[in-house]
């Protein structure tokens, strides 16, 4: 797996090739994770995310950095993505965390589009646009969230997750042939 560039999230976190790292269940609604080889978008494995709820709410296959929280500026632009593939169609989104410094006393949410994937394909799911991390918050914890559509015993894989700076786009020079025209007398 070649590293993602400008990812804030360590080679394992971002990738799982080594085990599924910092990552872990978030609330009530998801099974146990586990690092797996039945799917990747790359490399070799993936987090494999079983949905066991009973709760009829917005079933959810949710996971967190628990373990890691890249260190941000304040007033410096973020974005995030990752990869899925769900067993069913379903909808899912990425939400970001901000703390302070400490990196337990929350400040904000940033809440990227829910976007519905189709069953056994793997989608690219991101923060739509850019976000300015807040004021005070200088820490991040990454979320990768279903929003809808699984239910107990369906499976979401999850890969190549992404969290960093957005850097402005340079300018490429214009390559084209262009034709001078010049009269000499």
């Amino acid at each position: 797996m070649v590293l993602i560039p400008g990812n804030l999230l360590s080679e394992n976190n971002q990738s799982v090739e080594t085990s599924i790292g910092d990552w872990a269940t978030f609330g009530d609604r998801s099974s146990a994770i586990v690092q797996s080889s039945t799917q990747a978008h790359e490399g070799t494995f993936s987090i494999k995310c079983t949905h066991n709820s009973t709760i009829s709410d917005g079933a959810m296959c949710s996971i967190t950095t628990v373990g890691e929280q890249p260190v941000t500026v304040a007033g410096t632009r973020y974005t995030g993505t990752f990869w899925v593939y769900p067993s069913v169609t379903a909808s899912f989104y990425m939400l970001v965390d901000w703390y302070q410094s400490n990196g337990t006393t929350y400040v904000d949410t940033t809440t990227g589009d829910s976007l519905s994937c189709a069953a056994n394909i793997w989608t690219k799911i991101g923060i739509t646009g850019t976000h300015l991390a807040p004021a005070l918050g200088v820490r991040a914890r990454v979320y990768l969230n279903n929003l809808s559509g699984m239910t107990t015993g369906d499976i979401a894989y999850f890969d190549e997750v992404f969290f960093g700076i957005v850097r402005p786009r340079i300018a490429q020079p214009n390559t084209q042939q262009s034709i001078v025209r010049s009269n000499f007398w």
